[in-house]
């Protein structure tokens, strides 16, 4: 999922000849970063990790899965374990203008998992909030309390939103991938382990009335599907709906503006012109982003087409990250391969170099003067 740079940030960053940082992350346990040649800067140990995120001061912040139920917060500058910013199951927050709420720690806890994060400014004071995606609700956590050390450094709650599951609301399953358009409005899969009931539902910026809702149904939406609002490939003017169909190996596109579905499977070409296909054959994608240019990074379960490993339809062990640029003349993705991974990868984040960060820390003081 989920990358946020101040503006001021990326024009920086392009006249530094658009050199960048990855974050990568793998359920096998791990979270690295890496420069933009995939040199590893540093990685380290983080159960079940899986969607990341930077924030606008360069902070790595990483969805733990399985049965762990936070979002933990890692220095930027060498992975060390900062705070545990959402808390697990029995944990209590403050609440924005008084009182607390307590995690549930009834039977279904499983309904707790944190699938998905990112950031928006929800509460409109310039600072990007922490949107949390758990299996039955929505969570949004005050961007200026993040900065906390420790297993209960938990950041202030602005506003949760508790997602009934009924087939008939919104598909039987459970939430996984979200996005935030530059409005506020909440795009978010709720997905199934059958064909049937997965919806792709949407929100207002209140996160309070439901403005709308795509039925999704007839793919197996179970894993943590997450959405990009992308690039326009129907040429109406309006961005479209990229969401993962993991379990099917394909990426598949819906109008963002009349939910209609664009694409079952997009097309792609490898940037040689050397493979084509309709989707990744056997490689299960995990994440895909967004960046400001266009370009679409997509990391993966398995190795790709693209992977000189490839043995044909076999699963083969170690993930990609691929990058793709959507040619609207070809109607296709056309797809590079950027990194190997020699385990599974299930998240990724891109961020300017540190040398670019460090250069604004002054201005990005001055600018927002947050987190005091």
């Amino acid at each position: 999922m989920k990358k946020v740079v101040v503006s001021l940030m990326f024009l920086v960053f392009v006249t530094q000849g658009a050199m960048a940082d990855y974050i990568l992350t793998s359920t096998d346990g791990w979270v690295a970063r890496y420069s933009d040649t995939f040199s590893q800067v540093w990685t380290t140990s983080v159960t079940a990790a899986q969607s990341v995120v930077v924030d606008d001061d360069g902070e790595v912040y990483v969805a733990l899965g399985s049965t762990q139920y936070i979002v933990k917060h890692l220095s930027y500058a060498d992975g060390s374990y900062v705070g545990r910013v959402v808390p697990t199951i029995g944990a209590t927050v403050n609440v924005s203008g008084g009182g607390t709420w307590t995690v549930p720690t009834d039977g279904s806890v499983g309904s707790l998992t944190v699938r998905d994060i990112s950031f928006y400014d929800y509460n409109g004071d310039g600072v990007k909030d922490l949107y949390v995606s758990r299996s039955d609700s929505f969570e949004i956590y005050d961007g200026t309390t993040l900065n906390g050390t420790g297993d209960s450094a938990y950041g202030t709650l602005l506003a949760r939103l508790y997602v009934a599951d009924s087939s008939g609301e919104d598909g039987t399953g459970s939430l996984y991938g979200i996005a935030v358009a530059s409005d506020g409005t909440l795009y978010a899969t709720k997905g199934n382990s059958t064909a049937s009931n997965s919806r792709l539902n949407i929100w207002d910026s209140t996160l309070t009335v439901k403005v709308g809702e795509i039925d999704i149904s007839g793919s197996y939406f179970k894993d943590n599907d997450t959405i990009i609002i992308g690039a326009d490939i129907n040429g109406n003017g309006s961005q479209d709906l990229w969401v993962l169909d993991s379990r099917n190996n394909r990426i598949k596109v819906w109008d963002g503006s009349t939910g209609e579905l664009l694409d079952a499977a997009l097309d792609w070409v490898s940037a040689d012109g050397t493979l084509s296909g309709d989707q990744w054959l056997k490689t299960t994608p995990t994440d895909i982003e967004i960046l400001d240019d266009g370009t679409i990074l997509n990391t993966t379960r398995f190795a790709s087409t693209l992977d000189s490993d490839w043995t044909g339809t076999s699963e083969v062990t170690g993930g990609n990250l691929l990058s793709g640029v959507w040619d609207a003349t070809q109607n296709k993705l056309v797809l590079t391969l950027l990194y190997e991974s020699t385990t599974r990868l299930d998240g990724v984040a891109y961020v300017p170099e540190p040398a670019t960060l460090v250069s604004l820390s002054l201005g990005a003081l001055l600018l927002r003067k947050r987190r005091k």
